[in-house]
């Protein structure tokens, strides 16, 4: 057995290639038909004691002789998908890979629950707490999702729980079982349900969205600087231009997610240096700036284990997404949100040729107010709390690959464009308004929003009560309002902002109306109110939307539009069949090679 694993753990060297063995060879030492040369035995044994190999079956006999355990209790660890193979290097991830026959870059507890679970016996259960990424991408596909597929049963969920201990995190405790006799009652969060899938929701679809093709299937991540060193403060700027004035021309504005919801006007808070397309030679005439990334960005580059072209072209940034913004010039105005926020908030921004987009944002190359409705409605943010994935501390995280590239647009567009249109440029300047009377930024306004307790009923003068009388009666929510307005006697009144938030509401519940007759479904009713959403962290899931039953609805005919959709895609030739993949002009070229007796570019120079 140790000989088996052993050349995943073998630097793939002309000094090791005796080592690396082909499956053929290892079958033919199993069957004992050659003797294992000595050698090689000696280094499985020297691998398999370095890299403490272990054997459930060779460990206990004993309960492999009947079937597996009866009953598996666990904590597995948790570790980003990117972060094995740094942690634990390459030869182990490959492994587990292979091991599991796992393609995805899931997260490290995949491989825990996907082992645990094989080695159960029939009629038996596996139970585990675990972190957020379970329920989410690939590492829901490639654990709870096989798992389920292997006839496993969830029986049992409690979701997005706090960690009592010191660490910030969201857990969720989940049981698992393989029994023949299906009389189990299905507990989620507290609720006895007929089903759990593997997103932990009693939906009973749990079928995977495709990507789709349309011009407006389209969304960026913001550039990944990949050192500090490029970031600047207002006087930091000013003495490096003071020094040496060409070094305006490579500095710009720096925008980051906490700049898009803290501030009222969304405006940058800081500045960055940009050497982006400039070769070594041409980024050394601007001297002072260049010094500062030889100071304090190349010592971290040089150090860098997992990016070689980082660590090569140092003085760059990592990531510099040039794609997106030939995609944003050709819009001249986009659509941005900050990527991991509690409320996902798009704001429109003009074409800036210096401007430098964090990779905190996500940037979506749609111009006009009609698009703007449809990916702020509640069916939109839906869609996206769904397929998307959230920070180890339950914040939504808004991906472009699992939210935009995904969402099915409305197909009867045309019919309701103009009402979209001026619901979504209502909608917006009303938002912009209140903000700017409040003083208050996105996250703080739509903390309002989202609260219960900001209704018509306040219209009473409230500076006669103290903080604790307002806390008591109302809520902290209400009294730090209250307090905001107060302090900043250049705001509106308390009550006109409270009538700004109400007015904001029955907006939202207007153009989450018009985008849904917009896709033909006029017999849902959305019932919008305050709701209790068990896709966000337990103490904070208050939110105003549509009914859960509405919600499972509308995200049920989603599905089925973007498999309707891509199917559309597939014949039209856009999709190659067998891989999967999308057909390109060189995909093309390729084919056509190995149709005429080509190799497909194989042997190209």
């Amino acid at each position: 057995t140790d000989l088996q694993i052993m050349p995943f753990f073998l630097g793939k060297t002309a000094k090791n290639k005796e080592y690396l063995l082909t499956d053929a060879q290892y079958n033919r030492y199993l069957r004992g038909e050659i003797k294992t040369p000595f050698s090689i035995e000696s280094k499985a044994n020297e691998i398999a004691t370095a890299y403490r190999f272990f054997h459930w079956f060779l460990e206990f006999p004993e309960v492999f002789s009947k079937g597996g355990f009866h009953c598996i209790l666990g904590n597995p660890p948790y570790l980003g998908g990117n972060k094995i193979s740094r942690t634990f290097g390459v030869n182990y991830i490959e492994f587990l890979k292979n091991f599991h026959r796992v393609n995805g870059n899931s997260d490290l507890v995949v491989y825990f629950m996907r082992r645990s679970f094989s080695l159960l016996s029939i009629n038996s259960s596996y139970s585990f707490i675990a972190s957020q990424t379970i329920k989410e991408r690939t590492s829901r596909v490639d654990g709870l999702g096989w798992i389920r597929k292997k006839n496993g049963e969830i029986n049992f969920a409690l979701t997005n729980k706090e960690w009592p201990g010191k660490a910030s995190t969201l857990i969720n405790i989940v049981a698992i079982n393989n029994f023949r006799n299906k009389n189990v009652s299905n507990i989620l969060n507290n609720l006895k349900v007929n089903y759990i899938n593997s997103f932990l929701s009693d939906e009973e679809i749990e079928n995977e969205p495709y990507k789709l093709l349309s011009e407006k299937n389209k969304g960026f991540v913001g550039c990944f600087l990949l050192g500090d060193g490029f970031i600047l403060k207002e006087n930091e700027r000013k003495d490096l231009i003071h020094f040496d004035s060409k070094s305006e021309s490579v500095i710009g504005p720096y925008l980051i997610g906490d700049d898009l919801n803290e501030s009222p006007t969304q405006q940058h808070s800081r500045y960055a240096i940009n050497f982006s397309g400039l070769t070594l030679e041409e980024a050394k005439k601007y001297e002072v700036c260049f010094h500062r990334i030889v100071e304090k960005v190349k010592p971290e580059r040089d150090v860098n284990t997992y990016s070689p072209g980082a660590r090569k072209k140092w003085w760059l940034y990592e990531r510099s997404r040039p794609e997106m913004l030939r995609e944003i010039i050709k819009s001249k105005k986009y659509l941005i949100a900050a990527k991991t926020s509690k409320h996902l908030c798009f704001i429109f921004r003009e074409i800036d040729d210096n401007i430098i987009l964090d990779q905190s944002l996500t940037i979506i190359p749609l111009n006009r107010f009609y698009l703007f409705s449809i990916v702020q409605s509640s069916l939109h943010l839906e869609w996206s709390r769904k397929y998307s994935t959230s920070s180890q501390a339950g914040t939504p995280r808004y991906n472009p690959s699992d939210t935009i590239h995904t969402f099915p647009f409305p197909i009867t567009l045309k019919e309701l464009q103009g009402k979209l249109e001026e619901i979504g440029s209502h909608y917006y300047k009303t938002r912009e308004k209140i903000m700017t009377q409040m003083y208050l930024g996105l996250t703080k306004t739509f903390n309002l929003f989202h609260s219960k307790e900001i209704d018509i009923s306040l219209d009473k003068d409230l500076s006669s009560m103290t903080k604790h009388e307002i806390e008591k009666l109302y809520s902290k929510e209400v009294w730090g309002f209250w307090n905001h307005l107060y302090e900043n006697g250049n705001t509106c009144t308390f009550e006109e902002a409270v009538a700004g938030i109400i007015k904001l509401r029955e907006l939202h519940v207007e153009m989450d109306y018009i985008v849904l007759h917009s896709y033909g479904w006029h017999d849902i009713d959305l019932k919008h109110d305050f709701y209790e959403v068990d896709y966000l962290p337990e103490n904070n899931r208050i939110r105003f939307t549509f009914h859960p039953d509405a919600r499972k609805e509308v995200l049920k005919r989603l599905l089925v539009l973007n498999h309707k959709i891509h199917e559309e895609e597939v014949k039209a030739g856009l999709w190659d069949k067998k891989s999967g993949n999308r057909v390109t002009s060189k995909s093309k070229t390729k084919a056509n090679q190995a149709n005429e007796g080509g190799y497909g570019g194989l042997f190209d120079k």
